[in-house]
């Protein structure tokens, strides 16, 4: 495939998961620090700011913004070795020098002294100073951080008790029967409802330190990633890094902090950071780790919005 003779951009850091054979696609959405493209076979790539957490399937670069001017929603795109070429004859992105990219955060890393006890006590902590005014239902519902009558408060509340006894019991059954009635759940490129998934997923993650609880996790993984189709192409994507066990690079910041026992500033930064995705997405994700690292630790969690 030519080069093309116009501008090209060069990537600074470019995810694990984007492929780097030949895969035509389009410009499926362009945002003011992000831009998606839809790849034909399925699967989506994002071309990402450089001030934008990386994505094992996106590529990050300093200049987005003047590459953003070049870009119009519907044009074809190939993905073609080191870069992706857009067709409008002047414009790619190379990422033939970037530095990949990957998640540090894995099964099992968590010290042999961690205790979710502790870990979700501060985390808990941190959520409820700040958690109230994300905006999350999913949030508000999981920790009880507010009283919420929605009717997505009220679903929500009938749908997380037998998540967290499943969860208690490693009954991968019983938690896919839960987890399918949350995946595509509300509006957006990513519906909280996936955000909050893949944020429990990591905190399995995060907990698993026995063979049963890593055998739990792969079998988490392997389900969720089979009923994913129920969703968006772009969540569907997320998820599916997700249960590669390739998280963002925010959330994989936030749960090593919480593996690490950091102190309670730096955590906060992390949290912080985190909640800074997206409208309600980053929180979202936040109140599944949370809520997993709650029932891991042997807690009862409580339901706002439940009569």
């Amino acid at each position: 495939m030519p080069f093309p003779a116009g501008r090209w951009f060069a990537a600074e850091t470019v995810g694990c998961r984007v492929q780097q054979t030949l895969l035509r696609g389009r410009v499926a959405a362009i945002f003011d620090k992000a831009c998606i493209v839809e790849m034909a076979g399925g699967g989506v790539v994002a071309v990402l700011a450089s001030d934008v957490g990386n994505v094992a399937h996106g590529m990050r670069l300093v200049d987005y913004g003047e590459l953003r001017r070049n870009l119009r929603t519907g044009i074809a795109t190939v993905l073609d070795g080191n870069a992706l070429i857009v067709y409008d004859g002047k414009t790619a992105v190379t990422f033939a020098t970037a530095r990949i990219w990957r998640s540090r955060f894995r099964p099992g890393m968590a010290k042999p002294n961690f205790c979710a006890v502790d870990e979700d006590q501060r985390l808990r902590y941190l959520l409820s100073q700040h958690g109230v005014s994300s905006g999350s239902e999913f949030l508000a519902v999981a920790l009880s951080l507010g009283s919420r009558t929605t009717e997505l408060a009220a679903w929500l509340a009938a749908i997380l008790p037998p998540l967290a006894l499943a969860t208690q019991k490693r009954d991968p059954d019983a938690a896919l029967a839960s987890l399918r009635r949350l995946i595509g759940l509300g509006p957006g490129l990513t519906p909280a409802g996936d955000d909050f998934i893949i944020g429990w997923l990591a905190g399995l993650v995060l907990a698993a330190q026995s063979h049963e609880e890593l055998g739990f996790v792969r079998a988490m993984a392997a389900g969720i990633g089979s009923m994913s189709k129920a969703t968006t192409p772009v969540s569907r994507q997320h998820i599916a890094d997700a249960c590669a066990f390739e998280f963002s690079e925010r959330l994989s910041d936030l749960c090593i902090a919480l593996c690490e026992r950091a102190s309670l500033p730096i955590l906060a930064s992390r949290l912080a950071v985190q909640f800074a995705v997206g409208s309600t997405s980053g929180a979202d994700a936040a109140a599944g780790l949370a809520f997993a690292l709650r029932v891991r630790a042997g807690q009862s969690p409580t339901y706002a919005g439940r009569r």
